[in-house]
């Protein structure tokens, strides 16, 4: 039983009792069953089974504490390439080598370098950005003729940014104001520049823009409105909680929702203001609007308009196809023009979205202390709690010490006390 056991279940099997407890572990199944009358396998069903309902293998860390080699060897892995530990993995846990920190990092950069480290760009942005809702929007035909292949490339470009921030150890500003990002022509038609070519490739433009960066991605912009309408407050809500690191709370359930005005004669300004003229909302609204408007400029799939557009009929009668719809085609005329303007709390003005990406970039620890806690839950599986705060303000300062390389970020969580505690 032990000999096929291991070779059944190399893995789980040392990960759920270890080496040397494995004879111990099978003599303690063999009471199950009448050893002299059994076959060998009755011996081999019992053991199996119980290797497989033990808490130590359905768990990757069943015990409260600090996690032992074999523990942190799954966290390493679930967390940075989405799979179980690899044989090097729990060959050093074996060892009790793992928990060393030089070689923690050693296998946090050899995991974030191997192919698997995909798993977790995808996964991350899909939650931290939004990018798994666009799954389920379907953009108004009057914006853009949207296809599958648009989600698809949609995606992409967030992916390949991330991927480049991490791959070459950028600054963490680079998330607010790359000055590059992944394109290919059809998704270009969305930035308004001419791009040849249907395969995704970088390109770059001057920093300090419109779009680039979290805060200009068409997939953000989209994932955060409902692909008709834009919504201030749920694009202020989400830049609170995954860019400023301030979440609000849930509102009440006797709170209406904003409801467009279709005919385009009333602002969207006006109508989110109704929602502060409540002393009851305007605790949370003071900080939501603002962030909010100061993206209005962005449309629902995340293309740039001074005006908000009043579809109409060509007057030709030809056919509407995409190039009308767009915020300046024959398709519109121009309504009410936008006023993006946001005054944060600590008196900064904003005057479009350029702003607030320079006012973040110049607090870039704002950011920082967010991106840093998203990660931890990421990592750990659970919610931060007051202590936690410690650990993210150490990370934060060390990692800017040294240059604020987002690899370099990723590497002091793995090592931070709250990685290596359950």
């Amino acid at each position: 039983a032990e000999a096929v056991l291991r070779r059944f279940l190399p893995r789980a099997f040392r990960r759920s009792v270890g080496d040397k407890q494995v004879q111990i572990y099978v003599d303690l199944t063999m009471p199950e069953i009448e050893l002299s009358n059994a076959r060998v396998e009755d011996g081999l069903h019992v053991a199996v089974r119980r290797a497989l309902v033990s808490p130590n293998f359905i768990y990757r860390s069943p015990r409260p504490g600090r996690l032992d080699d074999y523990d942190l060897a799954s966290r390493l892995s679930y967390c940075l390439t989405s799979s179980p530990p690899d044989d090097q993995l729990f060959e050093l846990a074996a060892l009790g080598k793992l928990s060393d920190p030089e070689i923690l990092k050693s296998e946090t950069l050899r995991l974030l370098s191997s192919d698997r480290c995909s798993y977790f760009v995808k996964s991350f942005t899909g939650q931290w950005l939004g990018t798994r809702r666009l799954h389920d929007i379907m953009p108004d035909p009057r914006l853009f003729f949207y296809y599958e292949q648009h989600r698809v490339s949609m995606t992409n470009e967030v992916e390949m940014l991330f991927g480049e921030v991490l791959r070459e150890n950028h600054s963490l500003d680079t998330f607010i104001d790359p000055g590059f990002s992944y394109r290919h022509k059809s998704l270009n038609k969305i930035y308004g520049d001419e791009l040849e070519g249907n395969h995704m490739q970088r390109v770059e433009f001057q920093r300090g823009g419109r779009h680039g960066g979290i805060l200009g991605l068409s997939a953000v912009m989209m994932a955060t409105a409902n692909g008709v309408d834009t919504h201030p407050v749920q694009r202020g809500v989400w830049l609170l909680e995954n860019v400023f690191g301030t979440p609000t709370p849930e509102p009440p359930d006797n709170v209406p929702a904003i409801a467009p005005d279709t005919t385009g004669t009333t602002t969207m300004r006006s109508l989110v203001e109704k929602h502060r003229a409540d002393q009851s909302c305007a605790r949370c609204h003071d900080k939501i609007d603002p962030l909010g408007m100061v993206l209005e400029n962005f449309d629902p799939v995340g293309r740039w308009r001074d005006n908000y557009p009043i579809y109409v009929q060509p007057d030709d009668g030809e056919a509407l196809k995409e190039e009308f719809y767009a915020n300046t085609g024959k398709g519109t005329k121009p309504g009410p023009p936008i006023d993006s303007v946001g005054v944060l709390i600590d008196g900064t003005r904003l005057e479009d979205v350029t702003d607030l990406k320079r006012y973040l970039v110049e607090n870039i620890d704002i950011f920082s202390r967010c991106l840093t806690g998203k990660l931890l839950v990421y990592a750990t599986g659970r919610q931060l709690d007051f202590g936690d705060r410690r650990v993210i303000d150490k990370v934060v300062g060390d990692v800017k010490r040294r240059g604020n390389g987002f690899r370099d970020l990723i590497v002091a969580i793995v090592q931070s006390e709250a990685f290596s505690v359950k």
